[in-house]
This record gives structure tokens, sequence and C-alpha cells, in this order.
């Protein structure tokens, strides 16, 4: 429990925290007011929006995690020779401020575009949520804000517009195109929910060889 608070102690304490969250919740706030006054509220739907609305939620993933690796990672080390217990802490503390980011950038940006429906908000939620709990995923295989933003976007933007122009068929393999449901106020099916738990795997193992490498 020690761990753990120091780990909430660290990253809150952090002026760079708050800024990330403030990017993400002023960034939605903005594209949703100017979606609403271009289409009137509730005139154009979550899933227009929401890829510009991704790049905040992977910014402020990445560097929620990222920052540990700029100054603080080894003074860290040194004063945590638990290295997994440290780990474990610091996955539930980054998912945990990731989930506080969620949260309000997906209520901010359903009520910036006037949506009234709870299932809308609740989507939009999830699906931010799963997009920053890659972005921190990333960050922590990479241990770098940068590179994990960079492959963040290159899985939830680049990947798939090419999927769309060359293979349409594969978008569903991607985690945005199984998570495309939740921003129309739908559950996902159980193979999406296997294609996310995939992917969520995936960059999990590559945080967990860049944590074991400090064991």
């Amino acid at each position: 429990m020690g761990v753990m608070v120091a780990e909430f102690g660290k990253i809150g304490g952090l002026r760079r925290s708050w800024v990330l969250l403030a990017v993400s919740v002023g960034w939605a706030v903005v594209l949703g007011l100017a979606v609403r006054s271009a289409n009137g509220a509730g005139g154009a739907s979550l899933a227009t929006v929401m890829p510009l609305v991704l790049a905040g939620s992977v910014v402020c993933g990445a560097g929620l995690a990222g920052q540990e690796y700029v100054r603080q990672h080894r003074s860290t080390l040194l004063a945590m020779p638990a290295r997994l217990r440290w780990a474990g802490a610091r996955v539930v503390v980054l998912e945990a401020a990731v989930l506080v980011v969620s949260v309000l950038t997906g209520t901010a940006l359903v009520a910036a575009l006037g949506r009234a429906d709870p299932r809308h908000c609740l989507g939009a939620i999830a699906h931010l949520l799963l997009v920053s709990t890659l972005a921190w995923l990333a960050a922590e295989t990479t241990r770098s804000t940068a590179r994990g933003t960079v492959l963040t976007l290159v899985i939830v933007w680049a990947a798939p517009a090419l999927v769309r122009t060359a293979a349409p068929r594969l978008a569903g393999w991607l985690p945005t195109g199984a998570a495309a449901g939740l921003l129309d106020g739908n559950l996902v099916s159980a193979r999406d929910l296997l294609v996310l738990a995939s992917w969520l795997t995936c960059l999990a193992a590559g945080a967990l060889v860049s944590w074991r490498r400090d064991a």
C-alpha cells in the first residue's frame, strides 16, 4: 500500500500531470463545440469527432507514463528494491489516472456535442480509456513519451487509415475498429473483446519486458 501511495503522490505532485489532464479535456471541449456549432446540438456522431479527440488521450496517457523516464526512473529504482511490487503499484496508479482522464474527457466531449443519451457518454469514456491505456503501455514499453505517443498513433490513426483504403475487412482487427460499437452506445461482441484483449496483452507484455530489465 505504501508503494501505491508513493506512486499516486509522485504522479499527482507533478505539474505536468495536471497540464496533460487539462489539455485532454480542453481539446475535447474545443472540438465538441466546433462540431456542435457546425451541425447543431446532437447533430454529429461521436464517431465523427472521436479520431481527433483521441489525440489528447494518447498524449495524456503516454505523457503520464513517460514522464517517469525523464528524471525519476533511476531514483525510483534506487529507492524501491522490490521492483515487481513497484511495477504492480504503477499499473494500478496509471490505470486509475487514465480512468479519471477518460471520464472527464468523455463527459466533457458529450456535453459539448449536446448529446443527452447516457450510453453515448459511457461509450465515449470506454473508448478513451482503451486508447489511453494503450498509450501508457506503449510509453512503458518504449520508455519514452514521444515514442509511446508515436507508436499509439500508428495503431489508432495510421493503421486504420491504411486498412480502410487497402483492406477494409481488416478494420475490425484494430483496437479502434473493435471498439467502434461503443460510440453508438452499443456493447461490443465477444470477438471484439478478444481483439481488444489481445492488443492490450501485447503491449502489456512489452511493458513487462521493460520492467523486468530493471528487476
